[in-house]
């Protein structure tokens, strides 16, 4: 590091004056540790068994009209095997995909179970 020049009050070191390089070098160290215990979450989240999701979804969630459609699609699951697992028929399942029916709670609650989600997750 170079020099670093301080400023004192009540004769105590109070402030340090650094070059501008040296005070970048430390912001990026400070991010990336933020960075590393972010990571460290993760990790202890995927040993409790907490599911962690790929970008790709998180990005097809935020970009899509129908966020029930996406995480079908991430579960690999047709309209017709959703509807199954929902009690619903296909028709239906397709209509609230595509926003021409809006589920009741029931149905959310449903929809939400069979794709191991939260009903926040979808609508």
């Amino acid at each position: 590091m170079s020099k670093v020049q301080y400023i004192e009050e009540n004769g105590k070191r109070a402030y340090a004056i650094l070059p501008i390089e040296d005070f970048d070098r430390l912001v990026q160290a400070a991010e990336d540790l933020d960075d590393m215990d972010g990571i460290d979450e993760i990790r202890a989240s995927i040993r409790t068994g907490q599911e962690t999701l790929p970008a790709s979804l998180v990005k097809a969630l935020i970009n899509t009209d129908s966020r029930l459609r996406e995480w079908r699609k991430y579960r690999v699951m047709s309209q017709a095997q959703l509807g199954e697992a929902a009690e619903l028929t296909q028709s239906a399942v397709t209509q609230i995909e595509t926003g021409k029916r809006k589920p009741n709670i029931d149905t959310a609650r449903k929809l939400a179970d069979a794709l191991q989600c939260d009903i926040d997750d979808l609508f």
